[in-house]
């Protein structure tokens, strides 16, 4: 496996992603979350609409389950 070529190009790609893209996303996050705290205006608009994603998704993942729950082929199959 040490002498294997796609193993050392994995590693490499592996390495410079961990090397310049998360520092870079730390970088833009740290900016992002500064930019928030100095009271910027329509911030609770931005807070509401960047909340949103997580409220829809908890929701959307409920009604499949409860959908599968008593589907016509479910656990509890109502007839």
């Amino acid at each position: 496996m040490l002498h294997d070529e796609r193993l050392h190009q994995s590693l490499q790609v592996t390495f410079t992603y961990v090397l310049v893209s998360v520092p870079l996303q730390l970088a833009l996050a740290l900016g992002l979350a500064l930019l928030m705290d100095k009271g910027v205006r329509g911030l609770a608009f931005y807070r509401s609409i960047f909340y949103l994603p997580s409220l829809i998704g908890g929701s959307v993942a409920i009604a499949v389950l409860w959908r599968t729950v008593f589907g016509t082929t479910g656990l509890v199959g109502l007839r």
